[in-house]
């Protein structure tokens, strides 16, 4: 069995272990919530690519999301709008160049470039309208769901950093360690390239408990702080074919100096035998702050002949609390 269907069939079995749990413990006294909720979430996130001889390390991300959340019973749904920051690092498996020249004394000679560290990052802003259904049992929650992505911003670039040294047909021993003579360590930066990302589909999943919970009360703004473990997987692939251009341009005057272009737009990427695909990853710590709003009353008119009259179809647990806090509020005067 393969890795993806062992992951869905062990989701699916703690899904039904939490619906019979809560079925069997019953539901809580006050079923039904909704919230205005803000999020904030913070961790690793990457862009896994197919691209040949290539790792992917991955960098930092952060979302910060506002929406809103509907709690029934043990059921919770939650549907908002958020801005997603996520950025990657690609680090190429090439290792030396090699460049046929012309010294100075017009001799010819073997140029070589000993690649030590290669590093492509890319950045994007999207804009995501996230979905989530799952299960809130005494606190601790579990949901999976879906979010619908758009590319806002991107860019990439590429640091480079590698060591020169010739070979001559004539001399045995290859020249190394000759500042005087450009055998020497060098750094290359290229300049920042904007990146457009395609629009992306994602697979949701999140976990973690509900670490404050304060009711209704007469001084306190009744909310719930939640703190879990989030993680989404992109199925779109959102490179962007580009206008190939050279990964690596040699100075005409001075063979030492590479110019290099970052891997997203050079032409070993389109040269490669599989066509590039790349899928945004996130995993993370997400914190959100759920903001309680006044449950409506679900009442139906009805017309008689001496008039409207109202019917109360609240839940029995809503229509009793009702009941006992109007009692209260007549025994102390309160209207």
């Amino acid at each position: 069995m393969k890795l993806l269907s062992k992951l869905k069939l062990s989701l699916l079995l703690v899904v039904i272990c939490i619906a019979q749990l809560s079925a069997q413990r019953g539901a809580p006294s006050f079923p039904e919530f909704h919230y205005i909720s803000l999020s904030l979430s913070g961790g690793y996130s990457s862009l896994f690519s197919n691209f040949e001889n290539t790792k992917v390390p991955g960098m930092a991300g952060a979302t910060f999301g506002i929406g809103y959340e509907y709690r029934y019973r043990s059921l919770y749904l939650s549907l908002g709008v958020e801005g997603q920051f996520i950025s990657s690092r690609l680090a190429p498996g090439v290792d030396t160049i090699h460049a046929s020249m012309f010294d100075t004394e017009g001799e010819k000679m073997t140029y070589h470039y000993a690649l030590d560290k290669w590093y492509d990052d890319q950045m994007g802003v999207y804009v995501n309208i996230p979905f989530i259904i799952g299960f809130n049992l005494h606190g601790f929650y579990m949901g999976v769901g879906a979010k619908a992505g758009m590319n806002l911003w991107g860019s990439t670039s590429s640091k480079l950093k590698y060591t020169t040294s010739a070979t001559y047909d004539r001399f045995m021993d290859d020249f190394v360690e000759m500042p005087n003579h450009f055998y020497t360590d060098y750094v290359s930066k290229s300049d920042k390239y904007p990146l457009a990302l395609k629009p992306n589909v994602a697979a949701i999943f999140e976990v973690g408990y509900d670490i404050l919970n304060i009711p209704q009360g007469k001084k306190q703004i009744p909310l719930v702080l939640k703190l879990g473990a989030y993680a989404e997987y992109g199925f779109m692939n959102v490179f962007t074919k580009v206008q190939p251009q050279p990964t690596f341009t040699f100075d005409g005057t001075d063979p030492s100096i590479i110019h290099i272009t970052p891997y997203y737009v050079g032409d070993r990427v389109l040269a490669q035998a599989k066509a590039p695909v790349v899928n945004p990853f996130y995993i993370g710590v997400k914190a959100a702050l759920l903001f309680q709003l006044p449950v409506p009353q679900k009442c139906h008119c009805l017309q008689t002949e001496r008039g409207a009259s109202w019917r109360n179809n609240a839940p029995d647990v809503t229509r009793k609390q009702n009941k006992r806090a109007k009692k209260t509020y007549k025994k102390e005067g309160i209207k």
